[in-house]
């Protein structure tokens, strides 16, 4: 009997760290993907610093301490009005997001990009949008991951010779999967409200034909109108829905591929026919941290050779 409930507890352990469990290998393509969007982001943002960041702009740092700035609420840049100033900040922010990328002191790394994007985003938040509380939420969760563990300068100057484990689970990733299922949901129940959504089916066209965010592809889109009402019960339903397939016990892996799939291919799609900066490729790249240890394994035996791992040696007698 303490026999079978040992393995019945091994086997639900097992499952749940399949479930909320991350491959290391998805977690440094994750920390790739997410400092090219905030450098990406850093330098959209750039072509415009003295006009939204400094004192000879549209929000000077005085006019933000006493009309905007909420109690609580601080930013690095606050230090200085001047252009020069912003531009060294911009420098720095530039700097620990390339550290990311590479890897290198990844954990000290990912909380300076946190606190530099934080400190951004309070200096001028009248530019804030959506995209930007996805970037701060995901950068968060990002501090408590380990990302530098493997395809990192960190993993390259590592001289222990403890072997890492395959998967990592723990709060941090908990708290990832569960903040990505927030974002879509409250998204969903944000767009449930307006009856374009829930009820006429027409917030897809209105949108596409808001000539400010749509693209050429959005304008193509717009002539398909017999699919515009499908496409907005469809989106609407997928955010509510989609990312319950991260939970489903049984064939995890599969049901979390088509996860990935399908997300990526939406944000692709937001991407191609809207104008909303970083936002797709921020979430193209928060989903690639969920890429299951079975895609890995795949890539390994079809990408594997003597030449790759090295050559063997043999001495004779």
């Amino acid at each position: 009997m303490v026999t079978s409930d040992i393995n019945q507890t091994n086997k639900i352990r097992a499952k749940l760290e399949e479930i909320f469990g991350f491959d290391l290998r998805s977690l440094a393509l994750f920390r790739i993907g997410l400092a090219l969007v905030i450098i990406a982001d850093l330098v959209i943002r750039f072509g415009d610093i003295k006009a939204h960041y400094s004192d000879y702009g549209v929000l000077p740092s005085t006019a933000l301490i006493n009309e905007f700035l909420k109690p609580w609420y601080w930013s690095i840049h606050l230090l200085s009005g001047e252009p020069f100033v912003q531009s060294l900040l911009f420098g720095f922010a530039l700097l620990f997001a390339f550290l990311l990328l590479i890897g290198y002191r990844t954990t000290l790394a990912s909380i300076a990009c946190w606190a530099m994007i934080v400190s951004l985003h309070n200096r001028n938040p009248t530019l804030i949008f959506a995209g930007d509380d996805a970037l701060r939420a995901i950068a968060f969760w990002a501090m408590f991951l380990p990302l530098g563990a493997v395809y990192s300068f960190d993993s390259a100057l590592n001289t222990s010779s403890k072997p890492l484990p395959k998967r990592i689970v723990s709060g941090a990733t908990v708290g990832l999967i569960i903040q990505l299922c927030f974002i879509y949901m409250f998204s969903a129940w944000f767009k449930h409200q307006s009856p374009l959504w829930s009820e006429e089916g027409s917030a897809v066209y209105y949108a596409l034909s808001f000539d400010q965010y749509g693209t050429w592809f959005g304008q193509f889109l717009l002539q398909l109108k017999p699919l515009l009402k499908t496409m907005t019960f469809g989106a609407l339903w997928f955010e509510w829905l989609g990312a319950l397939l991260l939970f489903i016990p049984w064939k995890n892996s599969f049901f979390r591929g088509v996860a990935i799939t399908s997300f990526i291919s939406l944000h692709i799609s937001f991407g191609l026919s809207f104008t909303i900066g970083v936002f797709p490729a921020l979430c193209i790249a928060v989903w690639l941290a969920f890429v299951p240890s079975i895609v890995w394994e795949f890539l390994y035996k079809k990408t594997y050779s003597r030449e790759i791992a090295g050559l063997i040696i043999n001495y004779d007698k």
